[in-house]
């Protein structure tokens, strides 16, 4: 599981990646799951590289502690740039990341705020 996490720096608004090796597909936290197959054969080595690469690791969250989904977003659509998933795959989850998704099933319409990348350079 890949995710990118608030709480850092001092003002706990840098972003940290939260890589978690899990035995089944979801957690019980889940509330909603999105599937996208790979173009061909990626590992979790590959997609970190793509992240290091295009510095998606450097992250600050918006005042609200928001942009998660923002940068779910943005890694997406770095993966269909570099043909690892379609390209219309970062547009199906751009549609489907403003929402907010309810347990045990539903969803409404949320503001996807965005954080800003840093630059590491």
């Amino acid at each position: 599981m890949l995710d990118m996490a608030p709480g850092y720096g001092t003002d706990g608004l840098r972003g940290n990646i939260e890589l978690t090796s899990l035995d089944e597909s979801y957690t019980n936290e889940t509330l909603h799951a999105f599937t996208y197959e790979p173009t061909r054969s990626m590992t979790v080595v590959n997609l970190v590289e793509l992240i290091n690469e295009k510095d998606r690791d450097a992250f600050n969250f918006s005042p609200e502690w928001e942009g998660c989904r923002f940068w779910l977003f943005v890694v997406m659509r770095d993966l269909g740039d570099a043909d690892w998933v379609e390209r219309e795959t970062a547009n199906t989850a751009y549609e489907a990341l403003p929402k907010y998704w309810r347990n045990p099933e539903g969803q409404e319409p949320r503001i996807m705020r965005e954080g800003t990348f840093r630059s590491t350079g």
